[in-house]
């Protein structure tokens, strides 16, 4: 008899240290779901977004006080749009715009000037690095103003209005035939910027269009055709005033590109991993320049 109620308390002792065993496990799952739906959450919401003019790549971060704040990451307009103005934004979603971050405006061969809004409380040194010819446009006593002051940058005086800065909006991923290409708005007029060409295309010598869908063609984004395997030969148009970073890099079977004398601004590496690429060049011009420096 009393070896059967030892069975029993065993039992319940053994099922009560189960139950506790599923409670903790229960718990400890649930926290760590938590846990990756908040960091999810996180993540998504301090992800870097475009700006509303689809120019200014925004980073987010958290201010001294906890504060969610934007930073200038990089310039897009000035890298894959031939843009040479940056009106800096005040907010994005709300979120107020307080710094520009290393490198933001290196890359940008095109930019010139750049207005810079009150709320910018902090420009990395090294924002503007290699631009000395820069423009600043800067609110008085305003923290922009300092920076320029301090790095012997030249600026002039100017009052933030919303209603000053061009509304134009960049927009993203239409495609025509094998290209994908990006359409923006400047000086009235309507361009359009291809960012990506399809590789597995088997056309061996192509001719890029002046114009897609009746928009003029001014530029061919970073990497827009790196990795195609099948062209030979590639002819711009009389277009195209820009060349991004690794525009032809990695295409291996190229062997003559056709650059005009309106090629204005060629980024580096264009032609990296592509051994066999020569350019065919007007006499005198940016493109001529390029291909004998490189």
């Amino acid at each position: 008899m009393k070896s059967k109620l030892l069975t029993k308390k065993s039992i319940l002792l053994t099922l009560l240290i189960v139950c506790l065993l599923l409670a903790v496990s229960f718990v400890a799952n649930k926290t760590i779901v938590k846990d990756r739906l908040e960091r999810n959450a996180y993540i998504l919401e301090y992800s870097p977004k475009t700006s509303d003019d689809g120019l200014h790549v925004i980073g987010f971060e958290q201010d001294e006080s906890g504060e969610k704040v934007g930073n200038v990451i990089s310039f897009l307009g000035g890298t894959d749009y031939n843009f040479d103005t940056s009106y800096i934004p005040e907010k994005i979603d709300g979120t107020k715009i307080a710094k520009i971050s290393d490198r933001a405006y290196t890359t940008s061969p095109s930019i010139k000037r750049v207005y810079i809004p009150e709320c910018i409380t902090e420009i990395s040194k090294d924002a503007f690095s290699n631009k000395s010819e820069l423009q600043f446009y800067v609110e008085q006593g305003s923290y922009a103003e300092k920076f320029c002051k301090e790095n012997g940058l030249s600026f002039e005086y100017y009052v933030y209005q919303d209603a000053d800065i061009p509304k134009e909006k960049i927009v993203t991923g239409k495609s025509y035939k094998n290209f994908i290409y990006n359409t923006y708005f400047y000086d009235n007029n309507i361009f359009c910027v291809i960012t990506k060409y399809n590789n597995m295309s088997d056309v061996s010598v192509l001719e890029i269009p002046g114009e897609i869908d009746g928009i003029k063609v001014s530029a061919i984004a970073n990497g827009a055709f790196r990795g195609c395997k099948n062209q030979q030969t590639i002819i711009l148009p009389d277009t195209i005033a820009t060349i991004g970073d690794y525009a032809f890099a990695d295409c291996t079977s190229l062997k003559d590109v056709y650059f005009t004398e309106n090629i204005k601004n060629i980024g580096s590496d264009v032609f990296s991993n592509s051994p066999e690429a020569q350019i065919h060049a007007p006499k005198g011009s940016a493109s001529e320049k390029y291909a004998t420096d490189n």
